[in-house]
């Protein structure tokens, strides 16, 4: 390996930096490295000889260092759990641009064993975020009827609509029993 010396010029003044040409050893992309850097490397053991995109591309998901099994908090102020589901996933349709999902609305879907419309809203019943368990989770058919739940939790009126959605709830376990 040759090193050519050039100079770099900063606002604090001019410093020598010896840099050297590079071969991906998986693109094969040459690139400039300095000197003081790939030394450090090799001298710790971190030294991949790969190129910035490949480096990348080796580290994304279950190789990455900060990788928290598909799992992240999501939402305002990270009350939500989001889970990163495979593009080949029965209810991928459901994924956000990154790949994501919301756990409530994955937990809710795999129950009625099919994808939820974007319009379908999944109500926690005892208001805990967190608690993603089946039992704490009602399947609302609108917006509309999601607000009204919340309207009345605080006001404490149209007892039609805990009627309506209690039988919702019976009608899901009947297309559930029938499917299985």
């Amino acid at each position: 390996m040759e090193w050519i010396k050039f100079r770099i010029r900063q606002s604090s003044g001019k410093h020598t930096y010896y840099q050297a040409r590079m071969k991906c050893i998986e693109c094969g992309k040459v690139r400039w490295v300095r000197k003081d850097r790939y030394e450090y490397r090799i001298r710790n053991k971190t030294w991949t000889g790969l190129c910035h995109t490949c480096n990348l591309k080796l580290r994304l998901g279950p190789k990455h260092p900060c990788w928290k099994n598909g799992r992240r908090k999501a939402g305002e102020e990270g009350k939500y759990i989001s889970i990163k589901i495979s593009p080949i996933d029965k209810f991928a349709g459901m994924r956000n641009s990154a790949g994501y999902i919301q756990e409530h609305r994955l937990v809710m879907a795999q129950k009625l064993g099919r994808p939820l419309s974007s319009n379908e809203v999944i109500h926690h019943i005892n208001g805990n975020p967190m608690d993603n368990s089946y039992k704490n989770l009602l399947l609302c058919p609108s917006h509309a009827i999601h607000r009204a739940i919340h309207n009345y939790r605080s006001e404490k009126k149209n007892l039609k609509i805990c009627e309506l959605l209690r039988n919702q709830r019976q009608q899901i376990k009947k297309e559930v029993s029938y499917s299985l």
